[in-house]
C-alpha cells in the first residue's frame, strides 16, 4: 500500500527556504528537489523508515534523515511526520537541515 502524502504550507515553506538558501542555479535546485521528492516517495511506500523519538513529547511523530547530494555539496536533512493509518496518509510536520558535529 502506498500512503497519500500531505505537505502542509509550513513544511512546504521550510523546503523552499532550504532550497533557496543552499542552492544556486536551476540545475542544482532541481536536482535537490528530485532527491527530496524521492525520499517522500520512499516514505509513502514504507512509512516505518523513520525513527520514533522515544521518551519525548514527539513520540507520535517519526523522523526520517537522509542526505541531499548535489555536485560536491552533501547536506543531511530530516522530515518529521505522522502516520494516519485510518486514512492512510503521511502528514509531514517539518523539514530542516541537520548540521552534524564531528
Amino acid at each position: 500500500m502506498v500512503y497519500e502524502t500531505v505537505l502542509p504550507p509550513d513544511t512546504q515553506n521550510e523546503i523552499e527556504e532550504f532550497l533557496e538558501e543552499r542552492y544556486v542555479g536551476h540545475a542544482a535546485t532541481m536536482q535537490a528537489v528530485d532527491e527530496i521528492e524521492r525520499e517522500i516517495e520512499k516514505l509513502a511506500a514504507n512509512p516505518t523508515l523513520g525513527a520514533v523519538p522515544r521518551g519525548t513529547p514527539f513520540e507520535t511523530r517519526r523522523i526520517h534523515r537522509f542526505k541531499v547530494d548535489v555536485a560536491d555539496n552533501s547536506l543531511t536533512v530530516e522530515f518529521m511526520y505522522c502516520v494516519n493509518k485510518n486514512r492512510p496518509s503521511i502528514v509531514f510536520s517539518g523539514f530542516r537541515e541537520i548540521r552534524l558535529v564531528l
